[in-house]
């Protein structure tokens, strides 16, 4: 145990002297990299042999195949810098393992290889031919897009109150819109594993939260002063009204989701527009941290360009032609 969360993490490789080869989420433009800018100088392009594959939305390093090469950047780092990283990166997926360049040719360095026992062979998993990058997980794109196209759907109207029970076509809206949140949630989730790996969800949303604050302005997105009650604590609000608590507020209406009955109804609005904001926030957010991503969405969605990608933006210009 080495991290003050409890968890298991890489301590520090046998040789703190050599560059770090990083080929996934600490690369420059990557969600992981902000944990270590001040601890690198002069970041370089460079290959390894072998091949990237990737499970649970983890890159991971094939260092036995044979014909490939894996690229990515070399890192001078600190030793702080390798201290942070090897705190960092969850030791259930990773180890500390020597490699070669092949280019810089010869030079050796430190990588993080995959923990004992993960192979692609062994629990499944996506080979990659080429390099990883946030910006082409599907989950980033073809998701948030999924999540655009049912508010465009289902959100542009309000909910009214006092539907009736047996008005299937409104409780069907709803619950479309139910099933977008959970999505958008996910999206949430993997943001929060890539920059707190070894936190438990509540504390790695939090970390988020901290992390999007600027884009939760930046999108315009104001928290309803409505209280969010806990869902394991009905009882006990959940006091979340600033901008560094957007993401544990939208996940707290996650939890809530859950609701049976009639009684559901009453979060049909706050579901809508929480949505909206929450997709926003995301889009906001990728697109600051990983400048890649305005290739990828132009390429998927160009439609939207003109909005920056944003709903709310979206909704606002359509409304007033």
């Amino acid at each position: 145990m080495c991290n003050e969360n409890g968890g298991d993490c890489l301590g520090l490789p046998d040789d703190t002297e050599k560059p770090l080869f990083v080929y996934g989420n600490l690369k420059p433009d990557e969600l992981g990299y902000d944990l270590i800018p001040k601890q690198v100088s002069d970041p370089q392009p460079a290959e390894v042999p072998g091949r990237i594959w990737v499970r649970d939305g983890v890159p991971l390093a094939d260092f036995n195949f044979r014909g490939g090469s894996i690229s990515g950047c070399i890192l001078t780092l600190s030793p702080e810098g390798y201290d942070k990283v090897g705190k960092f990166e969850p030791a259930e997926y990773y180890q500390w393992s020597p490699a070669t360049c092949v280019e810089p040719a010869g030079l050796e360095v430190n990588v993080l290889g995959p923990a004992a026992g993960l192979t692609p062979e062994r629990g499944g998993g996506d080979v990659l031919y080429e390099p990883w990058s946030t910006a082409s997980d599907p989950l980033f794109t073809h998701g948030l897009a999924t999540v655009a196209e049912t508010l465009r759907r289902d959100g542009r109207r309000d909910f009214e109150d006092n539907i009736p029970f047996d008005d299937r076509g409104e409780w069907m809206r709803f619950y479309r819109l139910q099933a977008a949140y959970m999505l958008a949630c996910s999206i949430l989730e993997r943001i929060a594993f890539r920059i707190a790996p070894n936190d438990g969800p509540t504390q790695a949303v939090k970390a988020v939260g901290r992390q999007v604050e600027s884009a939760v302005e930046e999108a315009g997105v104001k928290i309803p002063q409505r209280a969010v009650y806990r869902a394991d604590k009905p009882r006990k609000k959940a006091n979340l009204t600033k901008p560094g608590q957007f993401a544990d507020w939208a996940y707290q209406i996650r939890c809530n989701l859950g609701h049976r009955g009639k009684s559901a109804w009453d979060e049909a609005e706050l579901v809508r527009t929480a949505l909206i904001d929450l997709h926003d926030v995301l889009r906001v957010y990728l697109l600051k941290k990983v400048p890649a991503f305005r290739k990828t969405w132009t390429e998927g969605e160009p439609s939207y360009q003109a909005y920056c990608w944003r709903i709310k933006a979206e909704f606002d210009a359509s409304s007033g032609d």
